[in-house]
């Protein structure tokens, strides 16, 4: 889905409605024990600042980058090439947060390094270096996963939710002037209009259950306009 978006929309629109969709389902859901973790009121404090913008701005980076590897690679080879987040994030906690990790999981992260190597051949004649936008990309996940696994210890996690989706949300509508071109298809406005729908039933429902109940009313229209299955995971 994120190839498909890629080549129809420009990163900066493509992330900007990220953010309102990131922020949606928290002010929709309920606050309860056991139940979705969201900001209240008294929790809209932060206790450091600097620290939540940056985890704000590495998700908007994630997003971005994400789309501009997936306009140039296929989706397999940038699969491949995203396992190796795990690999960076464990090899910070080991040697910079001192962090314990047993023998077994340094083998299964040897297996996925060299099932990436294999894809990426960076020795290879055929080296693309498009391949470089996915590796930025996996470092830019492995921080975004090290930050979050600090500021859990000190900050709320709804909180942190919000602030990072209202990140998303400003730059994103900041560089939106720059990148915004009309839609011409009907079929655009189709997806937009269902993508709102989706979002806020996502407040309510989870994803297998919104399919089983609306596809039997979405399909026709959506077949009729000649919009892939492959947005709704079909």
């Amino acid at each position: 889905m994120l190839r498909i978006a890629g080549h129809r929309f420009h990163a900066c629109r493509a992330y900007g409605a990220c953010g309102h969709g990131h922020l949606v389902p928290v002010c929709g859901a309920d606050h309860h024990d056991g139940g979705a973790v969201v900001a209240t009121p008294g929790a809209a404090h932060v206790d450091h600042a600097g620290t939540t913008l940056a985890r704000g701005l590495l998700m908007l980076c994630s997003g971005s980058v994400a789309f501009m590897s997936l306009r140039h690679i296929p989706v397999g080879e940038f699969t491949a090439v995203l396992t190796l987040v795990p690999l960076v994030i464990t090899l910070v906690a080991s040697l910079l947060l001192r962090e314990h990790v047993p023998p077994s999981t340094w083998f299964l992260l040897a297996g996925g390094l060299c099932g990436a190597l294999v894809v990426i051949r960076p020795q290879g004649d055929t080296f693309d270096m498009h391949l470089l936008w996915p590796l930025l990309l996996v470092l830019i996940n492995a921080s975004y996963q090290i930050l979050t696994s600090q500021m859990v210890r000190t900050e709320d996690p709804g909180t942190m939710h919000v602030y990072t989706g209202l990140t998303g949300l400003a730059f994103g509508t900041v560089l939106l002037p720059w990148s915004w071109a009309p839609m011409q298809s009907l079929s655009l406005w189709l997806l937009v209009a269902l993508a709102v729908f989706y979002i806020l039933l996502g407040c309510f429902l989870d994803g297998i259950s919104m399919v089983v109940l609306t596809m039997g009313v979405i399909l026709p229209p959506v077949t009729a306009a000649g919009i892939d299955l492959i947005w709704f995971g079909i």
